[in-house]
């Protein structure tokens, strides 16, 4: 599956350098297709950056400790 993963990402970036020298439909659907199996193969192989994100209540326990950012200036 790995050599899947870097076929279709190679493919993916010479279809990417294709389109941005002859943008047309045809183009633009190959590249989507290309993308969309590298991110598929991505996934199965456990290589997106969701592997390396927290669980999301984990986050909000870190961040609820944190002061607030002011997004504006206070005159005194």
């Amino acid at each position: 599956m790995l050599a899947a993963l870097c076929t279709h990402a190679a493919q993916a970036e010479l279809l990417a350098a294709e389109l941005r020298r002859h943008p047309s439909q045809k183009n633009r659907d190959e590249h989507r297709k290309q993308t969309m199996a590298v991110a598929t193969l991505s996934t199965r192989l456990r290589l997106s950056k969701l592997g390396r994100r927290k669980h999301q209540s984990s986050e909000e326990r870190e961040a609820s400790g944190a002061p607030r950012r002011r997004l504006w200036v206070v005159k005194e």
